[in-house]
């Protein structure tokens, strides 16, 4: 398996680039995760995960990532993404449009509508690879349409639905307009 994982990694990451582990790196000694570690391309980065902190104790561990943290607030594309090994259901900027990655839940947790994604090597998405953050954002786009944004675009699709609902929005403005003017008199 970890033969696989490295060579997972290695196909999507070049030397050159940035990666930001959400935790949970090796369930194993610290000497055989650091043997794994030097074999993978690129600038690592970690945000720790329940099961590192008896890796984090070792000073040569610690020295495969340009650095260690909690939590990470990423601006990519004019977007905020804040990084954390545990999926969190209000995060800085949640209500401004900011994104969640996490790790944690092993593809286990609903997103339940937040603009939040588990991207844990062992998830659906990740099928045992990293995830690129624009797939990762196109994947929190995708799921943002379910419930009645995915009824309502493809009832738009039906031409008489869409005639109809536009000339309704027509109606409904044009009694908006006469209801501010009644209230000015």
């Amino acid at each position: 398996m970890n033969e696989a994982l490295i060579s997972n990694w290695n196909k999507l990451v070049g030397p050159s680039d940035q990666v930001y582990h959400l935790g949970d790196v090796a369930f194993s000694d610290p000497n055989k995760a650091i043997q794994i570690l030097r074999r993978l391309n690129g600038t690592k980065f970690l945000l720790i995960g329940n099961h590192d902190h008896k890796n984090l104790k070792n000073s040569k561990f610690v020295e495969q990532f340009a650095w260690v943290k909690d939590r990470y607030q990423l601006q990519y594309n004019k977007k905020m993404y804040v990084l954390d090994h545990y999926p969190l259901s209000s995060w800085n900027g949640s209500c401004y449009k900011s994104r969640h990655l996490h790790a944690h839940c092993h593809g286990n947790m609903r997103s339940d509508g937040l603009l939040r994604l588990d991207v844990g090597v062992d998830t659906l998405y990740a099928k045992y690879s990293p995830i690129n953050i624009d797939t990762a954002e196109e994947i929190i786009q995708e799921k943002q349409q379910t419930g009645f944004d995915k009824y309502f675009d493809n009832r738009m699709k039906d031409p008489s639905f869409a005639e109809a609902y536009f000339q309704t929005r027509q109606e409904i403005s044009v009694w908006q307009k006469l209801g501010k003017l009644f209230k000015k008199s």
